[in-house]
């Protein structure tokens, strides 16, 4: 079974029915991922922005809300947009990356912003029931 941060618990069978396969969203070919995974742009970080070549990073955690999508979930400012080199800027809330865009870009649609990526990822169960992870 997989227990879910809130202590709901979810058979396997009932999460082979999430997430498993690509889906689509607002025209993003979505893909599930496993747990600790990361990459770089679309479909899960903006990519060209601010500025055209600035790429953002997404990486997730361990943790799966009930939905099948990470719980857990972070973006990474692309280098150019990094205050110390030694210390990566991540944000893990929508609240935190909003206000740092206010902030550093007063000018920017928020709005359009958050819709040219997808927010919420996919979580590839069938990874985590056969990683050392998802074993106990």
């Amino acid at each position: 079974m997989f227990i879910v941060e809130d202590g709901e618990k979810i058979s396997t069978s009932e999460t082979n029915n999430i997430c498993t396969s690509p889906k689509e969203m607002d025209g993003f070919q979505l893909r599930p991922v496993a747990l600790l995974e990361s990459g770089e742009g679309l479909p899960y970080a903006p990519e060209n922005w601010p500025n055209p070549g600035d790429i953002w990073t997404w990486k997730v955690g361990r943790r799966v809300k009930a939905s099948g999508h990470f719980q857990d979930r972070y973006l990474i400012a692309p280098p150019r947009l990094q205050e110390n080199p030694r210390k990566k800027m991540w944000f893990s809330s929508k609240p935190s990356l909003r206000t740092y865009l206010k902030t550093n870009f007063p000018e920017a649609d928020i709005n359009a912003f958050f819709s040219s990526f997808v927010w919420d990822v996919p979580a590839d169960f069938n990874a985590f029931f056969m990683s050392p992870e998802g074993k106990g």
